[in-house]
């Protein structure tokens, strides 16, 4: 048998071998394909859903949606009157306000709290950053971010890193990336998204759209005498 001989049948030994391999990846690319637009479709249909939030909506909304409920409701208020948004949440949505926009500006693995204390839309939410987190139940991420606010501050002013600052407590020596970690970790080991759906869960009447639901009340109640 002569070498080009050999040479085909390997080939063709490796294509009976590969092709079976390549076509079950190329499935299974099509299948996590499909299974992520389906995915996408399925979160901009929550999204449209919980833009206006009504008593009934709130009532039925399952516990696993109700974060994504309520950080879809202040996001929609924000975007109706950017430049006013700090005056038209109530206190419940501000705690939802807050904690989501901290969480989106570390969300990159280079990102810090720096990006949060940094833009100065959210300055007037500063001085919540230890509150939202007390108020659901995660004090020491209150410590924490107290301390980081702090450190904002005394960068910001260009003022001495005192390291007997009270205001920086044990923190006196972290620096930016530090906060960042030991947010992440104490966010995981207090379980800061269950306490967030917990305190959305126990205060789902701030979340109602109190404009759009007397206007179905009323509606209700013109169609319940006209039916009389």
């Amino acid at each position: 048998m002569s070498q080009n001989t050999i040479n085909l049948i390997v080939i063709i030994i490796s294509g009976i071998v590969i092709l079976p391999v390549a076509f079950v990846a190329m499935r299974k690319y099509l299948r996590k394909s499909k299974e992520r637009k389906e995915a996408l479709a399925k979160i901009e249909e929550k999204r449209e859903y919980y833009k206006i939030l009504t008593r009934e909506k709130m009532e039925k909304c399952p516990r696993e949606d109700l974060s994504s409920a309520a950080v879809v409701h202040v996001l929609r208020k924000e975007s109706e009157d950017y430049d006013n948004v700090y005056d038209n949440l109530n206190m419940s949505e501000k705690v939802v306000y807050v904690i989501y926009e901290i969480m989106t500006s570390i969300q990159k693995g280079n990102d810090t709290l720096r990006t949060f204390f940094e833009t100065d839309f959210y300055k007037p939410f500063f001085p919540l950053v230890d509150e939202v987190f007390y108020m659901v139940g995660c004090r020491e991420i209150g410590d924490l971010m107290k301390a980081a606010r702090r450190f904002a501050e005394i960068i910001e002013n260009d003022l001495d890193d005192d390291e007997n600052d009270p205001e920086l407590g044990d923190y006196s020596r972290y620096n930016f990336a530090d906060f960042t970690n030991e947010f992440r970790t104490l966010a995981m080991a207090l379980k800061l998204n269950d306490k967030l759906t917990d305190f959305i869960a126990e205060h789902k009447e701030d979340f109602i759209d109190e404009d759009v639901e007397n206007i179905e009340e009323g509606e209700n109640d013109e169609n319940i005498s006209n039916e009389i």
